[in-house]
């Protein structure tokens, strides 16, 4: 068991607290010399397990880690392309959506670049508590994880992502008999591929209908019903005047509103993620199933 003693600590490696390594390590301050990421995997990989080779980004590549703060910053998607030696042919393709697993490699390759921050993999958070002064103030964090290491900081970022959740309804069910799509590509590969079976995708936005899609390729001989709520599958919204919610001078704006105005903002901008699917996709969706 060690201690160890940050300014900043950010538990998990995911798109947001990479950013955050970024914008730190591009800082002039010594912050970066004491800044630490903690991640519980033995990499960074972005949405590992739906990584399938033609799922795209709902996201233009402008929205990396960097380029909107810092449109010279090395830590570019393009910098990352022309690194790579495929900057050319990812502008003939033409196109603002590059495939999921190019931007995985992209937070990878970015992850490696850092020179003065430093990111611990397999490193997993198990307790969080608050550090006082003698007034009883908040100084600080201790955390603790689960190989018993302590490591103290002044500030604390949560970027741990989302755990799974199996509904209520299906909670009588075996586990072999749930794969839920943060396991789906892992759990997949474990089933025979000529296995007849019945499989059903409940739910009716991207994840569930790329699963849906991928079983179709996956367990050719199986029957595959998909089933959602709504009356039918639908493009997520994104018109350019509601993608303005995305601007990041929106986030005082809405930091700054009325709790009902916030709960109402969040309402509507459901619909711009996790509601639906995106149009081209839906359309090769449909394609496949005529």
């Amino acid at each position: 068991m060690t201690d160890r003693e940050v300014g900043v600590l950010a538990i998990g490696a995911g798109p947001a607290n990479l950013a955050l390594a970024v914008a730190i390590e591009e800082s002039e301050s010594d912050l970066a010399e004491n800044t630490l990421l903690l991640e519980q995997s033995p990499d960074v990989k972005w949405q590992r397990n739906l990584l399938m080779p033609w799922a795209r980004s709902q996201v233009s590549f402008l929205k990396d880690l960097v380029t909107l703060r810092n449109p010279r910053s090395r830590f570019s998607f393009l910098n990352f392309l022309h690194s790579q030696g495929r900057l050319d042919e990812f502008c003939n393709l033409g196109t603002f959506s590059p495939y999921r697993w190019e931007l995985s490699d992209y937070l990878q390759w970015a992850a490696k670049e850092l020179e003065r921050v430093q990111i611990r993999y397999d490193a997993r958070a198990q307790s969080i508590e608050p550090t006082r002064s003698d007034d009883g103030s908040i100084t600080g964090w201790e955390v603790s994880l689960v190989d018993g290491d302590r490591i103290r900081c002044r500030d604390l970022v949560v970027g741990g992502g989302r755990d799974p959740r199996i509904p209520d309804v299906f909670g009588e069910l075996p586990a072999e008999r749930i794969v839920h799509s943060a396991q789906y590509r892992t759990r997949i590969a474990q089933i025979p591929k000529d296995k007849p079976l019945r499989a059903v995708v409940v739910g009716g936005a991207q994840s569930a209908a790329e699963m849906f899609y991928a079983l179709h390729q996956n367990l050719p001989e199986s029957q595959v019903t998909m089933v959602v709520r709504s009356i039918g599958l639908q493009n997520y919204q994104h018109s350019k005047f509601v993608n303005e919610l995305f601007y990041p001078s929106f986030v005082d704006e809405f930091y700054d509103s009325p709790p009902e105005v916030r709960k109402q903002i969040l309402g509507e901008m459901r619909l711009t993620n996790y509601a639906g699917l995106a149009p081209e996709f839906l359309d090769q969706l449909y394609t496949m199933l005529y």
